[in-house]
């Protein structure tokens, strides 16, 4: 009787383990658990689901071989790390198609408060869900930073990330989300152009107002636009 109650709880210590290591990997990847439903090959139910991931020993009732290969492959890593532990320090070479990586810069970029970008130097790499990426980016390189100031509510707000891209060769001018530089003032803003040249700067917010770049103003050799907007990181 004893022997049982001792496999029993090395069993139960064995499914918590697992349940931390999917757990870990998922915030790497930045992926919550209501993202996991559509990955699966087949339908999981919340509770279920729930379970699986619980850190409560009252609560996880294990996961069997085959879902836990499932979730390696979700994850991008091996079922030997989910057992055991082993290859943590895997290298994320082939990303599956609903996972991108996100260089965040050193710096923040203002929304109705000053922002600077520090260096141009990459702090982290996170990687998140492809469908945060507007989708005629996502083959792009992206980069994240952080916004300050909420001149962009409710787009984005303070303390929220802003993703965008490097504008691409012979971008053409039109109407949308830009990290542009003002007078080395770094911001994201609503842009629109003019047919006489003319630049309008605005903001989602409107208590904030319009700022108007005429065509042939000193001003404008002072504008540059930086990135495209192509998606955003909510904080919780």
């Amino acid at each position: 009787m004893e022997n049982n109650i001792s496999a029993k709880t090395i069993k139960k210590e064995k499914d918590l383990e697992i349940a931390s290591r999917i757990n870990k990997r998922m915030q790497e990847l930045n992926i919550e658990q209501k993202d996991l439903f559509d990955k699966f090959s087949f339908e999981v139910a919340q509770g279920t689901l729930s379970k699986w991931l619980s850190l409560n020993p009252k609560i996880n009732n294990g996961i069997k071989p085959d879902i836990l290969k499932e979730f390696s492959q979700i994850l991008d890593t091996t079922p030997e790390y989910l057992l055991y532990g082993k290859n943590e320090k895997k290298q994320i070479k082939n990303l599956p198609n609903f996972i991108t990586k996100v260089h965040i810069k050193n710096g923040c970029v203002g929304a109705g408060s000053s922002g600077l970008l520090e260096k141009d130097e990459i702090i982290k790499e996170l990687y998140i869900d492809t469908h945060q990426i507007v989708k005629k980016f996502r083959e792009y390189k992206i980069n994240g930073i952080q916004v300050v100031g909420d001149s962009m509510k409710p787009y984005v707000d303070n303390g929220d990330i802003v993703l965008y891209v490097d504008i691409p060769d012979s971008y053409p001018k039109i109407t949308g989300k830009y990290i542009i530089s003002l007078n080395g003032n770094l911001q994201v803003k609503n842009i629109s152009f003019r047919l006489n040249g003319d630049i309008i700067i605005s903001s989602e917010n409107k208590s904030y107002p319009d700022e108007v770049i005429e065509k042939d103003s000193q001003e404008l050799e002072n504008f540059e636009i930086v990135g495209i907007i192509a998606g955003r990181m909510l904080k919780e």
